[in-house]
């Protein structure tokens, strides 16, 4: 496999310039009409590690202001609830079309879907709706995943990027008819990302008249990679984060904001309270705990049993937008819509594969910016006064790209 190269400063090898890649209008645009900025990763973050731990941390400390937020539970077809969090400039009514000088309204709504453990009001969150609103945007919805942010969970389904899991498409249609006539362009980050490809990537999604297009990042590329990254990576952040984000899963059925009804279901799928009990106390710290977590509960709790959750392999193959080289699991190549990629090369938890930039290019829709550095999600620019992400000004760049050349692209 070649190793990537990139034109970097020669003693901070992460400073530098991204390499884009693509071959269709989406990418000559890019070239085009954005250049291609030097980042500078901040060396308080200069390690993928660091610039995740130290991101978190300075987030907190730069809570955006300004910002009005309008909580809404919208039911989900089987059931469930979501709670959905709609972002508007502290001056602007979120359910009128009463606008201020500072919107501005030839641009699109933002769809923005969350990664990992974050949910609609974390500060990382409000941080990214506030570089589209402080631009102009009417306004950022952000949905949070089934029993997170305070919304109980009442069905045994969870938010998975997995068609048929996937809650993107309800909510995009609950948006909709909130606010007529918008247009949008989805944005995500690692999970969310996910939810956004795999949703852009299925049946009449595809062409969906109101998406612009989608701008995601630190999606996990290659679901092989990032398997096997789960079960074998000797990296103890890494290693930390993904038994967090397990244990998470199941603490969401067994404790957090479970309903009577929903436990006394739980219980009969999984075989009777002892199984349940057994299952509820077990903490995914190991690789035979991380498989008996998909094969012994995923599986169980599907609300359609199908062969996608009755192995962990299974499951990666319908979460990730590719999964090895088969091209039977390369649903990214199905997208029809404009979508602007961003990954980092020293990404931990989005393993990069290089065989995959030749396999994108068969698709002209997408455009892919790899970062020698950045990290996960963080993309640090600045810790010092005001929090900053360099990828930030490209993505308002990049969105206005979708919007003024929707014809072309």
């Amino acid at each position: 496999m070649s190793k990537i190269r990139f034109s970097c400063n020669p003693i901070l090898s992460k400073w530098g310039y991204p390499n884009i890649y693509g071959s269709g209008a989406l990418t000559q645009l890019t070239h085009t009409h954005i250049p291609r900025v030097y980042t500078r990763p901040s060396l308080l973050g200069y390690t993928p590690i660091a610039a995740h731990i130290t991101g978190t941390y300075f987030e907190k400390q730069n809570k955006p202001s300004g910002l009005s937020v309008e909580r809404h539970v919208v039911a989900m077809a089987d059931g469930g609830q979501v709670g959905v969090d709609v972002l508007t400039s502290s001056s602007t009514v979120t359910s009128s079309k009463t606008m201020t000088s500072q919107m501005n309204p030839n641009l699109p709504s933002i769809l923005y879907c969350p990664g990992g453990i974050r949910i609609s009001r974390s500060i990382g969150s409000l941080l990214k709706a506030k570089v589209f609103l402080d631009a102009g945007y009417p306004r950022v919805v952000i949905p949070n995943r089934r029993g997170f942010s305070k919304v109980p969970l009442y069905t045994t389904m969870q938010n998975f990027p997995i068609t048929g899991y996937n809650d993107t498409g309800q909510i995009l249609d609950w948006s909709e008819s909130q606010f007529p006539g918008s247009k949008w362009i989805m944005v995500g980050s690692c999970w969310g990302a996910s939810n956004i490809l795999n949703f852009l990537s299925e049946g009449d999604n595809k062409d969906r008249p109101s998406v612009l297009g989608g701008i995601v990042d630190s999606f996990q590329f290659c679901g092989k990679r990032f398997m096997n990254s789960q079960l074998h990576s000797t990296d103890r952040y890494v290693r930390f984060a993904t038994d967090t984000m397990n244990n998470l899963f199941i603490d969401t059925v067994f404790n957090r904001h479970c309903s009577e009804e929903l436990r006394d279901k739980v219980t009969e799928l999984l075989g009777g309270e002892k199984e349940r009990e057994r299952l509820g106390q077990i903490k995914v710290w190991n690789e035979k705990d991380t498989k008996m977590m998909y094969e012994d509960f995923f599986w169980k709790l599907c609300p359609v049993v199908d062969n996608r959750m009755s192995s962990m392999e299974e499951f990666y193959k319908h979460f990730c937008p590719s999964y090895g080289h088969d091209p039977k699991y390369s649903r990214y190549l199905n997208i029809s819509k404009p979508v602007v990629m961003f990954l980092a090369d020293d990404d931990l938890f989005s393993p990069f594969d290089t065989k995959e930039v030749e396999k994108l290019m068969k698709n002209p829709n997408l455009c892919l910016w790899l970062f020698p550095g950045g990290g996960h999600v963080e993309f640090p620019e600045s810790y010092v006064f005001n929090y900053r992400s360099f990828i930030s000004p490209i993505t308002l760049q990049c969105a206005e790209l979708l919007r003024r050349y929707s014809s072309e692209l």
